[in-house]
């Protein structure tokens, strides 16, 4: 990096946030004031990266992703609100603060009208009014992201529900017409076309349901009771029985404590999760359904036969098929439905993961156990 990389000094063990905080300001003597106070702080611990450039500090802030960036507007290579408008170009969603030396506050305030997150004055900033700021910059800009979000996807699943779904299940009647030869017989490629033309409606359709399933996860709050997982898993598979001839194998190990959780929200989840190795398994091969118990988790094992996942879900960046504002990006096939499967587990404060060896894929889903006592009949 160009900059200057401070990190936290030694302190006690706590448990409070790291607050990643990236510095452009030239000032030494500024510099050292604000690196004292802020390496002291405890209640957040502050990792700090310090550039005197703009230019450097543009080119290393996608790498950092900052969780807030304190802007002079002042510096060696750009002067006055100019600076602001470089570095909202590259700052992606972290909040700025913005320093200004203006005692009548008329800069800051323009700088806020152009997208600054807060503005300080420099002379009239004390050690515990930084830190605050600092904070209510950050929970400020995650309230506007949340309210923003949720804007959108209504606006969103409000265009999927009528201005697309509507008329597909429309073409899919007429498909189906077709089909049963409504409007005369059809020749044999007539026939295989407008095959084709339905299957590639249904699939289209499916996903735009998903797609509304997402919205419904996003926004809505669950009822939460005690549930049998062990119910849940077996319910999923009979619904997905019915439309598929895949072959299930359960573990002799499937008996499962009870979870805190929604009995419809987990049974979409293991849905989706059979859904997908169902698609991706090798042809005359059957999906393995393991489980266990690890600490106060029920660890929950699909395993298929097939090709490798890819790499980006092996790592688990699920958050990267929906992007902070809907609509920016979306992926088809196991994207979405890995993505819906990880949201529902995050409701529920459980985790997925997923990993591929010597042709065997894995994904793992782990619930924490209901704490209520519970006596097994």
């Amino acid at each position: 990096m160009n900059g200057i990389l401070q990190m936290q000094s030694k302190t006690p063990a706590r448990l409070n946030k790291l607050v990643r905080l990236m510095i452009v300001e030239d000032d030494k003597h500024y510099l050292a004031y604000l690196r004292a106070f802020l390496l002291k702080s405890l209640d957040p611990k502050f990792e700090l990266f310090i550039f005197p450039r703009l230019d450097a500090a543009m080119a290393e802030v996608s790498e950092i992703d900052p969780d807030i960036i304190l802007l002079d507007l002042s510096l060696p290579d750009s002067y006055g609100l100019k600076t602001l408008q470089s570095m909202l170009q590259v700052s992606g969603t972290a909040p700025i603060l913005v320093l200004t030396a203006n005692e009548e506050g008329s800069t800051g305030l323009e700088a806020v009208r152009m997208g600054a997150q807060d503005f300080l004055i420099k002379q009239r900033v004390k050690h515990e009014s930084l830190r605050r700021c600092i904070l209510y910059t950050i929970e400020r800009k995650k309230a506007e992201e949340y309210k923003q979000r949720q804007a959108a996807i209504k606006d969103f699943v409000g265009t999927l529900a009528h201005d697309l779904s509507v008329p597909m299940i429309g073409s899919q009647t007429v498909f189906e017409a077709l089909l049963n030869n409504v409007a005369g017989e059809l020749s044999s490629s007539q026939m295989e076309l407008v095959h084709a033309l339905r299957n590639s409606n249904t699939k289209q359709l499916a996903l735009v349901k998903k797609l509304i399933e997402v919205y419904k996860y996003e926004t809505e709050k669950l009822v939460m009771q005690e549930v049998s997982i062990q119910d849940v898993l077996r319910k999923s598979v009979e619904l997905f029985k019915d439309n598929t001839t895949t072959r299930f194998h359960f573990s002799e190990k499937l008996a499962l404590a009870p979870v805190i959780g929604n009995t419809e929200a987990l049974e979409q989840l293991f849905f989706n999760l059979l859904d997908n190795a169902s698609k991706y398994r090798e042809l005359d091969t059957e999906v393995h359904i393991d489980a266990d118990r690890a600490d106060n988790h029920i660890i929950i094992r699909i395993m298929n036969k097939g090709p490798r996942l890819p790499a980006e879900i092996s790592a688990g960046r699920f958050q990267s098929f929906w992007r902070s504002i809907p609509g920016q990006r979306y992926i088809a096939n196991t994207g979405l439905g890995l993505y819906l499967c990880h949201r529902i587990l995050s409701l529920h404060q459980g985790k997925l993961t997923c990993s591929s060896s010597n042709y065997t894929n894995t994904i793992t889903v782990s619930l924490p156990i209901s704490e209520t006592p519970h006596i097994d009949s």
